[in-house]
């Protein structure tokens, strides 16, 4: 298979405004030219100061990647032709690769598709390789690595067109060949997958009634060598969402989401669990806030912090502050062991009066954050950069919450997950379009 899509390159002139803040503290709000959809934006950082961004076109209806830099007064974007859902991406060396559904008329249908490019032909000679996954409607999620061999292996999570949740792993050194693993439980969500160690991880729910945390991992040189743990939910909070997850310091990971104690009382549960040992060590719980019904993701992201070992948790919150209605807001957790700190430091993106939507957070370096997402007024994609460790100005208004720590252990062995079928990709070329854009900083 082998198609070619050829755009016209779109070069536009833009400025950047100066920033005027209280002095000593990093803080900005980045304001891109393009409109965007409001839950749709992903950050990467590529280093300590640039930085690939996803995000959803309200205007155009394509998914698009910006690549920008705090030292350069332009940016590259990145348009991915229409029929193509970009779900999730990941970066390795000079390579960027990403996931999704496609749908066009040489497909027939919708397929799950995972693509390929350097980062230097995707922004700059507008091409990419991609080819769709037999018998799946979407590969929402994936992460990419060097084998023993130093060949790339790729992994993911989805869905097949039954709807049941899948494990994918592609292989540089068969070919491409993927193989799809599934659990023998047809009602098993995977809702995250991270790389921690010598592993693999995927963390998920035993079915949507919200109870059970499913824990699986597959060793990165042999995933055929896979264990799993099922730790029942004794924490009293029916999960209501989805987890997220994120390696920590030494052999654990953070596995978060949000719970409801049956009427409308919210609270954010993080779960902390040793890899090695397959046992939870800790679940943070924080909020206990009264909400009337959501239609969206109340967590946006998390991030671990390696310079303080703390976790950074994006979430919009119900109402955390006693001055402000819900906002976007970034929860630090302690995530040490032991645990000596009981309470958790929330920044508000409420920055010049306007409740901002970010939706996705990374660091460029210790204590700086950077997050994107969009601004309600406009609907136009931004990015809020800001320092943790200097307090002051409205980019950076902070407040304490209490945190309730629960021990628990309690845990037992699932079914092995089968492999379903193997097949070949065979990458096939797209081109998407590309241009430079205007960027305006508008904190203050």
């Amino acid at each position: 298979m082998y198609e070619k899509l050829l755009l016209s390159l779109i070069a536009i002139v833009f400025t950047i405004q100066s920033l005027a803040q209280t002095q000593g503290v990093v803080s900005a709000v980045r304001e891109i030219n393009r409109i965007g959809e409001i839950y749709s934006q992903k950050i990467i950082t590529l280093d300590n100061a640039n930085a690939i961004i996803l995000s959803h076109g309200s205007s155009n209806g394509n998914y698009e990647f910006y690549k920008t830099a705090d030292n350069s007064t332009n940016a590259d974007l990145a348009i991915i032709p229409d029929g193509f859902i970009v779900k999730d991406f990941q970066i390795l060396d000079d390579g960027i690769y990403f996931c999704g559904s496609v749908s066009n008329k040489d497909i027939g249908a919708t397929r799950g598709f995972i693509a390929r490019a350097t980062i230097d032909n995707l922004f700059y000679n507008a091409s990419f390789d991609f080819d769709t996954i037999q018998n799946t409607q979407s590969i929402d999620k994936i992460k990419v690595y060097y084998d023993n061999n130093s060949a790339i292996q790729i992994v993911g999570i989805g869905i097949d067109n039954n709807v049941q949740h899948l494990f994918i792993h592609c292989d540089e050194n068969n070919n491409w060949g993927y193989d799809i693993y599934q659990s023998s439980s047809i009602a098993e969500m995977f809702d995250d997958i991270i790389l921690k160690g010598n592993y693999v991880v995927t963390v998920g729910r035993e079915d949507n009634s919200g109870y059970n945390l499913v824990f699986r991992r597959y060793e990165k040189n042999n995933i055929t060598n896979i264990s799993q743990t099922k730790f029942i939910n004794y924490t009293g909070w029916q999960y209501e969402d989805s987890f997220l997850a994120d390696t920590i310091g030494g052999n654990s990971i953070a596995a978060v989401t949000s719970g409801i104690d049956g009427g409308n009382n919210l609270i954010t549960l993080a779960h902390f669990i040793n890899v090695l040992s397959l046992s939870m060590q800790q679940i943070q719980a924080y909020g206990s806030n009264k909400y009337f019904g959501h239609e969206y993701r109340l967590i946006r992201d998390i991030k671990y912090s390696y310079i303080d070992n703390k976790l950074l948790i994006l979430e919009e919150t119900p109402k955390f502050s006693t001055t402000l209605n819900p906002v976007n807001s970034i929860i630090v957790l302690d995530a040490s062991f032991p645990y000596n700190n009981y309470y958790a430091d929330v920044f508000y993106s409420y920055i010049n009066g306007i409740d901002y939507k970010f939706n996705s957070i990374k660091e460029y370096q210790p204590s700086i954050f950077v997050t994107t997402g969009i601004n309600p007024n406009n609907n136009k994609v931004e990015i809020w950069k800001g320092n943790r460790s200097i307090l002051g100005g409205n980019c950076n208004l902070k407040e304490e919450i209490g945190v309730n720590f629960l021990e628990i252990s309690n845990i037992y062995y699932i079914e092995e997950m089968n492999l379903e079928y193997s097949n070949i990709i065979s990458w096939r070329n797209e081109y998407p379009n590309n241009q430079q854009i205007t960027i305006s900083l508008i904190c203050q």
